[in-house]
């Protein structure tokens, strides 16, 4: 690499810098015209330079119309999210209430339900406190993690 800049020409940046300003000394030209390092320096920096400017060109923003279009159109967005928060609020109570009046359900009638399910399994299944026990577990974990996903899906 420090090969190839012992190898260019001497007077590239000064070239380069009179192509930037414009203001070219008739040898600088000539040498610049004649010089095949400067020639390749200024072909690159033009590439380069109109590349730029039509990036620039592009940044430019559109009408007035079109940014207060995108401006009031973020605002109806934003108020429609902040209007669906009450209403993922009031899902995740109504989860919350009815998986509490199931499991007062099975607290309350509980052994009728084991039982039933006992019976229907042809007797395998014997209701035990131990099972209540077990699936008020089950359903408050389950509800727990029902919770938590459905705070961090809201952010």
């Amino acid at each position: 690499m420090k090969e190839a800049m012992d190898t260019a020409c001497a007077r590239e940046q000064e070239t380069l810098a009179a192509a930037r300003s414009g203001r070219w000394e008739a040898d600088l030209r000539e040498h610049a015209r004649l010089c095949p390092d400067c020639a390749a320096a200024l072909a690159v920096d033009e590439a380069l330079q109109s590349h730029a400017s039509a990036l620039r060109a592009e940044a430019v923003p559109g009408s007035a119309e079109t940014l207060l279009w995108r401006a009031s159109l973020r605002a109806r967005i934003e108020r429609a999210e902040r209007a669906a928060r009450p209403v993922a609020w009031f899902d995740r109570i109504a989860i919350a209430v009815a998986a509490a009046l199931a499991l007062l359900g099975l607290l309350w009638r509980g052994e009728a339900v084991f039982g039933w399910v006992g019976h229907t399994l042809g007797g395998k299944v014997a209701a035990s406190p131990q099972l209540a026990v077990l699936l008020i577990v089950l359903f408050a974990f389950t509800g727990a993690v029902l919770w938590i996903f459905g705070s961090w899906a809201e952010e």
